[in-house]
């Protein structure tokens, strides 16, 4: 299967502060099922009014437990390890409304004074923004219909474990 990631050179100023439309979410919790294996990130926003759940891969999650505790997590993800060996930093990652109301995502991150955007799936973006503790910015359209998207299994079959804040 090939795989087209197209990098793209965005020249902008840094901002410290997100559009106000966005609101700003940090990894706050790793989800698993027992019934059906899968695991999720849970994120809340600063506020902490607003839940939000990313379906991931068990090594993505595993990740962000051991970063969360202190821990060096192996480095798997061959992404990450490319934007590491170049020089590249993570700033955030942005989730936006597509035309047709879809969630869609992008990491923004730079080298020196260049700044990058790489289209990814939110569930990316959410897991490499966690990996790398990044924030992670939701356009606030999205909020309201998310539950009826992400919304998992949950119940007595689904351990969660908190992640503290830093």
């Amino acid at each position: 299967m090939n795989v087209l990631m197209e990098f793209v050179l965005a020249r902008a100023i840094l901002q410290t502060r997100m559009s106000p439309e966005y609101s700003r979410f940090r990894v706050t919790g790793v989800a698993y099922d027992k019934a059906t294996g899968q695991s999720r990130l849970l994120l809340t926003d600063d506020a902490a009014t607003v839940r939000l759940s990313f379906q991931v891969e068990p090594h993505q999650a595993g990740d962000v437990i051991l970063q969360a505790n202190g821990c060096a997590a192996e480095k798997r993800d061959v992404l990450q390890l490319f934007l590491r060996a170049h020089g590249f930093r993570i700033m955030y990652a942005r989730i936006t409304a597509a035309p047709d109301g879809d969630p869609q995502a992008e990491i923004h991150y730079h080298q020196s004074a260049d700044l990058y955007r790489l289209p990814l799936t939110p569930s990316q973006a959410v897991a490499l923004s966690a990996s790398t503790a990044a924030p992670v910015y939701v356009d606030r359209r999205l909020v309201p219909s998310w539950p009826e998207r992400e919304a998992g299994p949950s119940g007595a079959h689904e351990e969660i474990l908190p992640i503290p804040a830093h």
